[in-house]
């Protein structure tokens, strides 16, 4: 299938120590979310490095311009917000594409 369209594939692109590090310098020790704010102990596993644009949608953009340090609250609820909206992607691009089936299930049975 050559014009066959292509669902971005949800793989995992991580960032580089050194962007890492870069990351952790420019917070000041801070959480990036905006109002948060939330001060950052030296405890392993309190912060998180977060894609400011969800790699699905950046093609896995792993530079200092795509990362965010994140306490653990403000990263669960942005991941819930990013995973929501790549789903809403992908149905829009397989009804874009014809990939699903329209209608309801008597519909879809009479055809």
């Amino acid at each position: 299938m050559l014009n066959s369209p292509t669902i971005r594939p949800t793989m995992r692109v991580e960032f580089t120590l050194a962007t890492k590090l870069a990351a952790l310098r420019r917070c000041g020790g801070r959480c990036e979310a905006k109002g948060c704010g939330y001060m950052f102990k030296k405890v392993a596993g309190e912060y998180e490095f977060d894609h400011v644009n969800p790699a699905a949608f950046c093609d896995g953009d792993v530079g200092l311009n795509n990362i965010a340090v994140l306490c653990c609250a403000c990263h669960a609820k942005k991941t819930k917000q990013d995973v929501s909206l790549i789903a809403k992607s992908n149905r829009i691009t397989k009804k874009e594409f014809g990939l699903t089936k329209s209608g309801s299930i008597r519909t879809w049975r009479s055809r």
